[in-house]
This record gives C-alpha cells, sequence and structure tokens, in this order.
C-alpha cells in the first residue's frame, strides 16, 4: 500500500515483510528474474519513505540494490531499471544523497 503508516511498518518487520523483500530482490538465478524484479518493486515502494534507513543497511537492501543495478544480461533489464529507480529515490533524501556521494564502493 502507499499509505506511509503501512510502509513504515512493513520496512520495521525486520523479520517479516521486510526480509521477504530483501530475500527475493537477491534472488541470484536467472529463473528467478520475475521474483528479484518483484521484491526490488516492494522495496522500490518503501524507498519513498526510508530512504536514510535503507541505504544505511549496507549488507542487506543496499548490497541488494547495487547488486540489481550493475547487471548488464539485456534479460535483467526490469531488475536493473527498479534497482535503479530505488537509488533515485534513495538520493532524494538529503541525508541518503550526502551518504551515497560519500560512499566509495
Amino acid at each position: 500500500s502507499a499509505s506511509p503508516a503501512n510502509k513504515a511498518s512493513m520496512w520495521a518487520e525486520e523479520a517479516g515483510a521486510r526480509a521477504v523483500f530483501l530475500a527475493a530482490a537477491r534472488l541470484p538465478r536467472p529463473g528467478d528474474r520475475k521474483l528479484r524484479t518483484y521484491g526490488l518493486a516492494a522495496l522500490q515502494n518503501l524507498s519513498t519513505d526510508a530512504a536514510e534507513e535503507m541505504w544505511s543497511d549496507e549488507q542487506g537492501v543496499r548490497a541488494a540494490i547495487l547488486e540489481g543495478a550493475v547487471l548488464t544480461d539485456p534479460a535483467d533489464r526490469k531488475v536493473r531499471a527498479t534497482a535503479l529507480y530505488i537509488l533515485q529515490n534513495l538520493s532524494r533524501g538529503s541525508r541518503s544523497r550526502v551518504a551515497m556521494w560519500q560512499d566509495e564502493a
């Protein structure tokens, strides 16, 4: 849901919704592209309200986004596009924007 309260609730569920979205977003097999895209799309929906928190999660959400953003296989275009949309959303938050520019990874 687009409700900020629902987004906050889903983000807060580290072992619930957030874990499911993250697990799907990190699926590595080519046969899982659709699920990976859906996981990233769910994170994209949350990214409009949790930018700083998402970028701070270096080993989890940030890693999943960056893994998707660097894919080059044309079959991964939806995964990559969704990851790039998330990065765009994250860069809108002033604190996360500064942290993103300072990241040398």
